[in-house]
């Protein structure tokens, strides 16, 4: 494998990283969320210009990610911080509301990554169900409020999605699964 790669090496065949993806690692930035999303769009064989466009994007919404995670007192530095600051960045893309996970990233300070990360997953999840912005804010502090770990997170989610599809409106939703005690 050594050999291989000193060959290509010295034929001038290894490419560069994509441009997006300098730009990610010279502003301390999730360089996997953006390999991914290029990865992706060259397995699709979506047009170079429209495959840029999307990876500059996904840099905005990083870039707004680190800002917010920044202002809440988070070093953006370690591997559990880079991972939440992708997670943050791609609720932005789903159209998670900003003020939302501002809110949340303030509240759920003293919490592990991993957990916080649960939480914004969470209400990406519900969002692209279609649940309305008010109650996937409102259940999203409810899980930074309540400690939940991931998987009463899950349950959680489960049950909002099962009554969502029912026809079950967003708030009555929030008072059916807090009265059944997950």
């Amino acid at each position: 494998m050594k050999t291989l790669w000193l060959f290509l090496i010295l034929a001038g065949s290894v490419c560069a990283e994509p441009a997006a993806v300098q730009q990610a690692i010279q502003e301390g930035l999730p360089t996997e969320s953006v390999r991914t999303l290029i990865a992706e769009g060259q397995a699709k064989q979506v047009p170079a210009a429209e495959l840029d466009a999307a990876a500059q994007r996904r840099l905005a919404s990083l870039r707004e990610a680190k800002a917010m995670l920044r202002a809440n007192g988070y070093d953006c530095v370690g591997p559990g911080q880079q991972e939440l600051m992708a997670t943050v960045g791609r609720a932005l893309e789903s159209k998670v509301p900003a003020d939302a996970l501002r809110q949340v990233l303030k509240a759920g300070g003293g919490m592990r990554a991993m957990r916080l990360q649960a939480v914004v997953d969470a209400g990406e999840s519900l969002k692209l169900l279609g649940v309305d912005n008010t109650t996937v804010s409102a259940l999203m502090q409810d899980f930074v409020s309540r400690n939940l770990g991931r998987g009463e997170i899950l349950r959680a989610v489960q049950f909002v999605s099962q009554q969502h599809r029912t026809g079950v409106a967003g708030p009555r939703i929030r008072d059916l699964l807090w009265s059944n005690k997950l």
